[in-house]
């Protein structure tokens, strides 16, 4: 069943996460690109196929969630849920996501970096601080330990914008605890608009309201 709606990340059921990228040659071949990903059958397991596109033009995102158990084909690195930020009550939909990748040297770098981030970014601890326009910020640690995304949804472009510029500036509290964190590499971020999502055989999303 096709989706008009991003997914939802806290969804009790997801066990396993596949995140893609890939680029395309011309800006032209985006959209049916995604609608090619979208028209691959379903495999076992498949609870939800969600594509995004690229501000760039040129690049594209395909965020899928899968069942305990699957043992997906599918291309894609394999990522489980860690930590979340989310703002109270409700919120709009998200205008923008925004992916942050990091490569660590293992699963402890991962978690200890992760768990430092929740100590020192106001908000993610104390609603009174809540980053005006960040929705909320999801943590997921690759299987093998070695990888971090972050699914962060935004009001709009503008809203990562100012993030950018008042709080990820060389001598901020975080991007000053990302340079001396041991073990971490930064790979920088893409954003993203969502496009479409294709409901999997493993069933509907039990729970659907939030995040």
């Amino acid at each position: 069943m096709n989706e008009t709606k991003p997914p939802r990340i806290l969804r009790p059921d997801a066990a396993l996460v596949l995140a893609h990228e890939w680029t395309v040659d011309d800006p032209r071949d985006q959209r049916q690109a995604a609608e090619d990903a979208l028209a691959v059958e379903p495999e076992p397991g498949l609870l939800s196929r969600s594509l995004y596109l690229g501000t760039d033009g040129y690049t594209l995102l395909r965020y899928s969630q899968w069942t305990a158990g699957a043992n997906p084909r599918e291309r894609g690195r394999h990522y489980r849920h860690y930590r979340s930020f989310t703002t109270a009550g409700p919120k709009p939909a998200p205008g923008i996501i925004v992916v942050v990748r990091f490569d660590t040297d293992g699963e402890r770098t991962a978690r200890t970096f992760v768990d430092s981030l929740f100590e020192i970014v106001p908000g993610f601890t104390d609603p009174t601080q809540e980053p005006e326009g960040n929705l909320s910020s999801n943590f997921h640690l690759s299987t093998d330990g070695r990888h971090v995304l972050n699914y962060a949804e935004f009001v709009d472009e503008d809203a990562h914008e100012r993030t950018v510029r008042t709080g990820l500036r060389p001598d901020d509290p975080v991007p000053r605890m990302i340079n001396d964190t041991p073990g971490l590499a930064p790979l920088g971020f893409r954003r993203f608009r969502f496009y479409r999502a294709l409901s999997g055989s493993a069933g509907g999303d039990p729970g659907a309201s939030g995040s």
